[in-house]
């Protein structure tokens, strides 16, 4: 079994990265939204999807630097 994160700080930055992530996820349908107003909104959750999966970085990590791969731990 994995270990139950427990510090209020950490809690706190993961929330705040969640948080985060759904701002910047609305921002992207709302400017879809304002590029194409006649779309419905079916296509504009297409269009979000899509740009999650291939918006620039995203085979990286969304980072700049050397890249690599991070393994499954075998316990």
């Amino acid at each position: 079994m994995k270990p139950v994160i427990r510090d209020p700080e950490v809690l706190e930055r993961m929330q705040m990265t969640f948080q985060l992530y759904e701002v910047a996820e609305a921002m992207k349908r709302q400017n879809i939204r304002r590029q194409h107003p006649k779309l419905d909104d079916a296509e504009v959750e297409k269009r979000v999807l899509e740009w999650l999966y291939r918006r620039p970085g995203v085979g990286r990590g969304d980072a700049d630097g050397a890249s690599f791969v991070i393994r499954e731990r075998r316990e």
